[in-house]
């Protein structure tokens, strides 16, 4: 069982394959997974936690959690 989010553009499905294809060719650690795609929405492993957005408004990272969200 996996928990998932389902992100969805109506109308920009040039955009959803390319980000598609973009996550197929980033697996690895440190990059959401990619379960399943069609024309309009991307189904993504859900990672619990704050974004990245969110977390830079919190305070400027130290280079060893850049380092850590670049990996």
């Amino acid at each position: 069982k996996h928990e998932v989010m389902i992100k969805v553009r109506k109308g920009a499905s040039e955009s959803i394959r390319h980000e598609a294809a973009a996550l197929e060719a980033l697996r690895g650690p440190g990059v959401v997974g990619l379960v399943e795609s069609d024309a309009h929405a991307l189904v993504l492993e859900f990672v619990r936690g704050p974004t990245l957005e969110e977390r830079l408004r919190r305070s400027v990272l130290a280079e060893d959690e850049i380092v850590g969200v670049g990996l």
